[in-house]
C-alpha cells in the first residue's frame, strides 16, 4: 500500500496531512521520491530544494535524452519493490500537487498512463509524464533493458515514447 507510518492505511489522513508536510514526507511518507539527473550542477536554491523533496539523487551521465537517464536508472531497479512508478521530463512545471492525478490512478484501472496522448507515428501516450502501476513497472524495465540507450532525438521518440506504449499496450 502506498501509506506508511504515521498515516498507516488512512489515506485521508495522509492526503489531508501530506501536502503541508513542507518536505517532511519524503522521509515520513510512503513515497520514494528519487530525482534523477544528467551531472549538471545546480544552483544551492534547486540543490536544497531537491534534497528536501526527494529521498535520493541519481546522477548520471547525459546521454540519450530523458529516455537515457530513466534507463540508466531503471536498469538498477529491484521493480518488487515499488508499488507505482512516475516518469516526468524535467520541462514539467507543476502547478499544484499531484494528488488529483493520484487520486484517479488509484480509482482506475489502468496498468500504464499519462497526461495526454497522440496518433502521430502511431498510437502513443507522451513522454513528458508516464505512470506505470505495479504490474506494468516490469515490463518497463524490460522494455528498457531490450531497447538500451538511443542516441538521436529520432530513435528516442521512435523506440522509447512510441514503442514503450506499444509494448505495454501488447503485454
Amino acid at each position: 500500500k502506498i501509506v506508511r507510518p504515521p498515516y498507516f492505511k488512512n489515506e485521508d489522513i495522509f492526503f489531508t496531512n501530506c501536502k503541508d508536510c513542507e518536505g517532511i514526507c519524503a522521509t515520513v511518507c510512503e513515497e520514494n521520491i528519487i530525482f534523477i539527473t544528467n551531472t549538471k550542477r545546480l544552483n544551492q536554491e534547486d540543490d536544497i530544494f531537491i534534497k528536501n523533496i526527494c529521498n535520493e539523487i541519481f546522477m548520471v551521465k547525459d546521454e540519450g535524452f530523458d529516455f537515457g537517464m530513466w534507463y540508466k536508472f531503471l536498469i538498477h531497479l529491484d521493480v518488487e519493490n515499488y508499488d507505482r512508478l512516475t516518469l516526468i521530463n524535467d520541462s514539467v512545471i507543476l502547478f499544484k500537487r499531484l494528488d488529483d492525478i493520484y487520486n484517479f490512478k488509484n480509482l482506475s484501472n489502468f496498468d500504464f498512463l499519462g497526461l495526454t496522448d497522440s496518433y502521430s507515428i502511431n498510437y502513443h501516450i507522451q513522454a513528458y509524464f508516464l505512470f506505470f502501476n505495479k504490474k506494468a513497472i516490469k515490463h518497463v524495465k524490460n522494455y528498457f533493458l531490450q531497447t538500451g540507450i538511443k542516441k538521436t532525438y529520432y530513435d528516442v521518440v521512435l523506440d522509447y515514447e512510441v514503442g514503450l506504449t506499444q509494448y505495454l499496450i501488447s503485454n
